[in-house]
C-alpha cells in the first residue's frame, strides 16, 4: 500500500468517527421524520462508499463522506434552531 492509500485510509477512518460522534451525541432533538431523512441519506452514502471502495476510488469516498458530514452538521443546526424555538 502506497503512502497516499494509507493517508486516504486514515482520513476515511478518522471522517467516519467523527460522523459516529455525531450520529451518538447530536440527534438527541431529532423527530422521526428527521431520522428517516437521516437514515436515507446515510443508506445512500454507504452504497456509494461500498462502490467506492470496490473500486479503488478513496478520493471519491472521502469527497462523498465530508458532503453527508457536512451535510448532517447543518441538519443538525435546523433540528436544534427548530428545536430551540418552539421549547
Amino acid at each position: 500500500m502506497s503512502n497516499k492509500e494509507n493517508q486516504e485510509i486514515q482520513e476515511i477512518i478518522s471522517i467516519t468517527k467523527n460522523i459516529n460522534h455525531l450520529f451518538d451525541n447530536c440527534t438527541h432533538n431529532f423527530q422521526v421524520h428527521h431520522l428517516t431523512e437521516l437514515s436515507e441519506r446515510f443508506e445512500l452514502v454507504l452504497s456509494q462508499c461500498k462502490f467506492w471502495t470496490e473500486t479503488g476510488n478513496n478520493a471519491r469516498q472521502i469527497y462523498d463522506l465530508k458532503n453527508f458530514g457536512m451535510w448532517f452538521c447543518d441538519k443538525i443546526a435546523e433540528v436544534e434552531k427548530y428545536s430551540e424555538e418552539n421549547s
